[in-house]
């Protein structure tokens, strides 16, 4: 549950933390805080996790570019649902849209914890 809410009438800026939830209806995002500007309609959700089957995602931030569109910094993302997931990709920058079409830029594929092979940029 969201501990504190602050909103910047002047600025357009809405800032949460303490367990933070979006949900616009097709996927609920989860995240440690997150800094909303509802002028440029843009904003970062930190500590972040999506279970949106098929692709369950975490990553260290998730930017809000468009509203359609976001970036995960430091992302982990995989298509098993196991707690434990038997595979699943590392990247260093996943874009991915709300159609769920994805880029993952320097993405490395792993079976458990073992790393098998580095992709530049993967993408569906």
């Amino acid at each position: 549950m969201t501990r504190a809410v602050k909103i910047n009438p002047a600025t357009g800026e809405i800032y949460a933390s303490g367990g933070v939830s979006l949900d616009d209806g097709v996927q609920v995002i989860e995240g440690r805080e997150f800094i909303y500007d509802s002028r440029l309609k843009q904003g970062v959700l930190y500590g972040a996790k999506s279970n949106n089957e098929p692709i369950y995602l975490l990553g260290e931030s998730f930017d809000l570019l468009s509203e359609d569109v976001f970036r995960a910094r430091a992302a982990f993302f995989s298509t098993c649902a196991a707690e434990n997931p038997h595979y699943h990709f590392k990247a260093s920058k996943l874009y991915l849209t709300e159609n769920q079409q994805f880029v993952a830029v320097n993405a490395i594929y792993y079976v458990g914890h073992v790393p098998l092979f580095y992709l530049p940029v993967l993408f569906q």
